[in-house]
């Protein structure tokens, strides 16, 4: 070991030590600690690859073992079916038909000695049936059988299913009677040409099938299950209600079929296991068995804990061993350091006695100064009269992307700047400007501030003042962000925040720029665009998607654009562009073609394709029409027009949308007024049978009496009532008055009221209340009352509606199919809902008792199908009566037999024979 002497300000000898540090130690517990963590790996590694191992032998072990049982059990099942299939085969072969009716005959014709006895050689039957095409029962055998089977066209359902000569299995039931699970094999009967005749359906006892069972489940947390090639659960042992009739995933058989065995969550259970499946030779089902994972790893999981323990152990060892050594080289190393720390202790003492004295004088005047110029935000630099750096503060070289140490008092600003030119923060002029423009500055005026661009893309002010006897003292501050902030606070002001596009102020600016051009510049087109449906997207999607959306369709907006063009959302789902320049109209109607046609290809909003088309209208920047509000409401009447025409299309302004509008405010102004002020009539028209005439009832018909116009159009005034919301009050005026009338009338006459599609979606009122508490008030019996619907009523929400009208129904009101033949006719309609009548349209019965009268007789035949009373519609001459006599309706109604018209003193209702 060598020394060297060093001495300090104060005159102090400190000796040094400059012998090799003292590593080699260090790097001796470094190395004892690397091999003992590189043996701990290796012995880890080993017992993680024998665990790993053994897991997969235990359970492809486990796998294969449960592929045989799975084996076994598939024999099993098929030696059951088997004889049930020869059995069902020898039943087919003793009708032995070639047709349905041969076959219907020698069916009920078999002795049902010969089917008991078929059913007592089946162990597992409850019963055989024969049945027609059409799933009815021919012939049966079983106790109290037919009474056993489920409502609902199980066997019809199952007829339906067949496809070849291949059986098919009927959906399980329970029985109502004892509680037991039953499920039918359904061989279907057919003749030498393929025509499907009947079949043959053995009901199977799922209980004594699932008693079979527990002979093949693997153990206590094994399961044995029977499913169809439907993937319709038949048997589960052990038992599980709520499973059997379950339909599994689509893919959970095939995964299971295709190999010897699968590891998957149970379908039925949510619990992993293994699962064998194999396909029945006998019948389109197959047999699954599944044992629990965690059980079959048993035994695997205690070989591990051995394993492991066993490495632990070792792991242990070897690291106790590791660490007994370096705590040895530590102490060696320990006890050498504390002899050259006792050495060093004395002469450092002194050092530090002096030096604390000297920094001690220093140390107030710096601390000042240093914690002035360092809490300064800005950064500063002083320079002499001789133009070098005295003083900078560590802010001023950072900001500047330099090194704090690197700027060094006495260095020139030239050498500082090529400090920053070489950190990249240069100025955007050259160096050589640069420099000449401080030089001017340090010699002009004592005071100057000044904006500068750097090549990174910020901006600095520099204030600059000049110092008594030459020299300059500067700060520089980074205004970078402030000004961002400003520039993204005016965009925010004048764009969509959600769209990025300009917002209605930016657009009405752009507007006024365009109307100043008027006849000397660019023709320009102003288009309104309204986003078709997006509100039943939004409820659908949620909102978050609904702005998503808005995103894609602004910008697939904006691609469809010239570049000249100028976009805008200027609504919630409405979005407006200036065209300019172009052939107008021409030009304008062709980027509406485009915008249409972009549109309706589908934009992908959270992994789903949305289709969102678009109602556009357009108006013309004239001199005439140049102010941008007025410009703004002509392509609104355009777009309104559009709408009115069928969304996905575009409008031109025309002169006459504005009259055209101002006609239906009045209209509306005049339909609120009247709604308070009584202006609603009911005229009554009679409903008379057929071929009596006699006056059934009356159907009550709303009419405006205008104090001006007289009697306006149902046809003008409804659809405006429904569309502003005045539809309800008004209908419930109607009922209460037709219900009052009809309550004071002798005998049963029947009063019919028509009811608005909307009132079935209020949220003001309950309709199924709303019927109930005029019925309660009039006193008028509820089978006396017939509300009448259209089938648009079904359109909104069929199930909805269905449901109230069932519940107007229960309350004993008659509920009437109106207008039937027009519009979007349904059979559907009929089938779901039991109509207690229908009325045929006028347009069908004007048609069809002249051109075709067998279709006007089937269309009351086939309401007579369904149980359902027929009213023939528009009856106005007696040709037109003496076809519906001979089509067989019961009712009628027309001008023929009465106009609608009040109920007064003077005019009483007809009764009797009209």
């Amino acid at each position: 070991m060598s020394e060297d002497v060093l001495v300090s300000e104060g005159g102090v000898a400190l000796p040094t030590s400059k012998e090799a540090p003292s590593s080699e130690m260090g790097r001796v517990r470094q190395w004892l600690l690397v091999g003992a963590v590189a043996i701990s790996l290796a012995i880890i590694a080993f017992a993680a690859l024998a665990i790993g191992r053994l897991h997969d032998h235990a359970l492809a072990s486990t796998g294969r073992d449960l592929g045989q049982v799975a084996n076994l059990l598939a024999r099993f099942t098929d030696s059951i079916f088997a004889p049930i299939k020869t059995l069902q085969a020898a039943v087919i072969r003793e009708i032995d038909a070639a047709t349905t009716e041969a076959f219907d005959a020698r069916a009920m014709a078999l002795k049902g000695e010969y089917l008991a006895g078929a059913v007592t050689a089946l162990a597992m039957a409850n019963g055989i049936l024969v049945i027609d095409r059409d799933g009815k029962i021919l012939a049966a055998a079983g106790p109290d059988i037919a009474s056993r089977l489920p409502e609902g066209g199980l066997l019809r359902d199952s007829m339906l299913a067949l496809a070849g000569s291949e059986p098919v299995f009927t959906r399980p039931w329970q029985d109502e009677a004892d509680g037991r699970w039953q499920f039918g094999l359904v061989q279907p009967a057919r003749n030498a040409q393929g025509a499907l005749l009947g079949a043959v359906v053995t009901l199977v006892d799922v209980d004594a099938l699932e008693r079979s069972y527990p002979l093949f489940a693997f153990d206590v947390t094994g399961t044995v299950a029977l499913i169809t090639r439907e993937r319709v659960v038949l048997t589960r042992y052990p038992h599980l209600p709520d499973a059997i009739g379950r339909v599994l995933p689509r893919d959970s058989l095939t995964a299971q079929a295709n190999q010897d065995y699968v590891r998957m969550l149970g379908r039925l259970d949510d619990v992993d296991r293994l699962i064998a499946a194999r396909p029945l030779q006998s019948v389109p089902a197959y047999v699954a068995v599944t044992i629990d994972v965690n059980r079959a790893l048993a035994t695997w999981r205690f070989q591990a804990r051995l394993f492991v323990g066993g490495a632990a152990l070792l792991v242990a060892a070897v690291l106790a061993l590791a660490a007994l050594a370096a705590r040895y080289v530590q102490s060696l190393d320990s006890l050498r350091r504390a002899r050259e720390a006792e050495r060093l202790a004395q002469a450092r003492l002194s050092l530090a006695e002096e030096q604390e004295r000297l920094n001690g004088e220093r140390a107030l005047e710096q601390m000042r100064f240093s914690a002035a110029i360092h809490a300064m935000p800005q950064g500063l630099c002083c320079f002499d009269s001789d133009r070098r750096l005295v003083v900078s503060n560590d802010r001023y070289a950072l900001l500047y992307g330099i090194a704090p140490d690197a700027i060094r008092p006495g260095m020139t600003l030239a050498e500082i700047l090529a400090l920053r030119e070489a950190a990249g923060v240069s100025p955007e002029m050259s160096t050589e400007d640069y420099l000449d423009w401080r030089v001017r500055v340090a010699d002009g005026s004592s005071r100057s501030e000044t904006t500068v661009d750097t090549t990174d893309g910020r901006t600095f002010v520099i204030k600059h003042q000049n110092l008594p006897g030459g020299g300059w003292v500067a700060t520089h501050e980074d205004v970078t962000e402030q000004r961002r902030t400003a520039a993204q606070l005016a965009h925010l002001a004048l764009h969509d925040p959600l769209t990025d596009l300009p917002n209605r102020i930016l657009f009405r600016e752009r507007m006024e720029q365009a109307a100043l051009q008027v006849g000397s510049g660019p023709a320009h087109a102003l288009l309104l665009l309204d986003l078709d449906h997006f509100k039943t997207i939004n409820d659908t999607l949620g909102h978050p998607a609904g702005d998503r959306l808005l995103q894609r369709v602004g910008r697939r907006l904006k691609g469809a654009l010239g570049p000249d063009d100028v976009i805008a959302r200027v609504g919630g789902d409405e979005f407006g562009i200036l065209q300019a320049g172009g052939e107008q109209p021409a030009d304008a109607e062709a980027l509406a073609q485009r915008l249409i046609a972009a549109m309706d290809r589908p934009l992908e909003v959270d992994r789903q394709d949305v289709v969102v088309g678009v109602t556009i209208g357009i108006a013309m920047l004239r001199a005439d029409c140049s102010d941008p509000d007025d410009l703004f409401k002509c392509a609104d009447l355009a777009l309104y027009r559009s709408k009115d025409e069928g969304r996905g299309h575009y409008r031109l302004f025309e002169p006459e949308m504005k009259s055209a509008m101002l006609r239906r405010r009045n209209l509306e102004v005049e339909l609120r007024r009247a709604t308070t002020a009584g202006e609603f009539e009911v005229f009554y028209q009679p409903v008379v049978s057929v071929p009596t005439r006699e006056v059934l009832g009356y159907e009550a018909l709303l009419r405006w009496r205008h104090p001006e116009h007289g009697l306006v159009s149902p046809d003008r005034f409804i659809p405006l009532a429904e569309e502003i919301g005045v539809i309800e009050p008004i209908s419930e005026q109607v009922l209460h008055r037709a219900c009052s009338e009809a309550a004071s009338w002798n005998g049963e006459g029947r009063i019919a009221v028509n009811l608005s599609a909307m009132q079935f979606s209020s949220r003001r009122t309950d309709l199924v209340q709303v019927i109930g508490r005029t019925l309660a008030r009039t006193g008028l019996p509820p089978h006396r009352l017939e509300l009448e619907i259209t089938e648009t009523t079904l359109l909104r929400d069929t199930s909805a509606v269905i449901s109230i009208l069932h519940a107007l129904k229960a309350r004993g009101v008659r509920i009437v199919m109106d207008d039937f033949g027009t519009g979007f006719s349904s059979l559907d309609y009929l089938r779901r809902f039991p109509f207690d009548k229908v009325k045929v349209d006028r347009s069908f019965i004007h048609s069809l008792s002249r051109d075709n009268p067998p279709v006007l007789r089937a269309l009351n035949e086939l309401c007579r199908a369904f149980s359902m009373h027929v009213t023939a519609e528009g009856v106005e001459t007696e040709e037109q009566f003496s076809a519906v006599i001979a089509s067989g309706y019961t009712e009628a109604q027309g001008y023929l037999f009465g106009r609608p018209g009040p109920c007064t003193v003077d005019r009483p209702l007809r009764w009797g024979v009209i």
